[in-house]
């Protein structure tokens, strides 16, 4: 990959769900794809786009979210580790996600659990490669579940990473 010569340049990564339709549009700008969790769990298709503040335009993409399906969102610390490749680590989220019961796939907590399982996995499993391996001292904290809860947790946050 060239070097990038921008001073300032974010990733970006936007969805729009339509309820109505049972529709949902979205874009990227140099971001990991979304997994849409469902059935058939699987990572969105995005065409390839530069960051912004690089040139590049990001694509609308559209497609069908029925009832029972969820969007995971991320950023690209879940994934990424000197040590794995990307496509082993995405490839074990996907998995990970993918074995959610029905019940599970449309509740935030259960799917942001499980995806933060992969910060757990030890680097000698043979199971699912570990993602992002933390630093020793590292722990999970309880994320909030009430808007008004978030101010109280960034400290805690803070002292972690």
């Amino acid at each position: 990959m060239q070097s990038l010569t921008a001073e300032r340049f974010a990733t970006c990564l936007y969805a729009v769900y339509d309820p109505h339709r049972h529709r949902l549009r979205y874009a990227a700008s140099g971001h990991l794809p979304p997994l849409l969790i469902a059935t058939d769990t699987a990572y969105l298709e995005l065409p390839p786009a530069l960051p912004l503040g690089l040139g590049s335009t990001p694509v609308d993409l559209e497609v069908a979210f029925p009832p029972g399906t969820s969007l995971l969102m991320y950023t690209d610390g879940l994934v990424e580790n000197r040590a794995l490749s990307l496509d082993g680590c995405m490839e074990a989220l996907r998995q990970t996600c993918g074995t959610l019961p029905a019940a599970a796939r449309t509740d935030p907590h259960q799917i942001t659990e499980r995806a933060l399982e992969l910060l757990n996995t030890p680097t000698g499993s043979t199971t699912t490669p570990p993602c992002s391996p933390p630093p020793p001292n590292h722990r999970l904290q309880p994320t909030p579940r009430k808007p008004a809860e978030v101010p109280y947790a960034r400290p805690l946050l803070r002292r972690h990473f």
